[in-house]
């Protein structure tokens, strides 16, 4: 019996470690790594190719963020700076990251 015990007690300690969620700082601001990590996958191809800039030379910024969840990434790379926001529909669904064409500015 006492075995079974310990057996579940070690069971239920190693879920819970893996239910825990793992957090970062970005741009001074504490996230989950996981949304964060998945925040930078969405936009990193789009914004490669909107800064004609390899998605190794960007560097993603923090700007807002609606609980949890970013809603406003600031990237740069390349001299070349822009915004991005996700989309969200009326009834909370979440669309994507658009650019925010007023943001993005060229170094020269």
């Amino acid at each position: 019996m006492l075995g079974r015990l310990l057996l579940i007690s070690m069971i239920l300690g190693a879920v819970s470690i893996g239910c825990r969620r793992e957090k970062m700082v970005v741009s001074g601001v504490e996230v989950h790594t996981r949304i964060w990590l998945d925040t930078v996958a969405n936009i990193e191809s789009r914004a490669s190719f909107d800064l004609q800039c390899p998605a190794d030379q960007l560097t993603y910024h923090l700007l807002a963020r609606e609980r949890h969840y970013p809603s406003q990434v600031g990237v740069e790379g390349c001299g070349e700076r822009a915004v991005y926001l996700r989309e969200r529909l009326q009834d909370g669904t979440f669309t994507g990251w658009y650019l925010d064409s007023a943001s993005v500015t060229r170094g020269d």
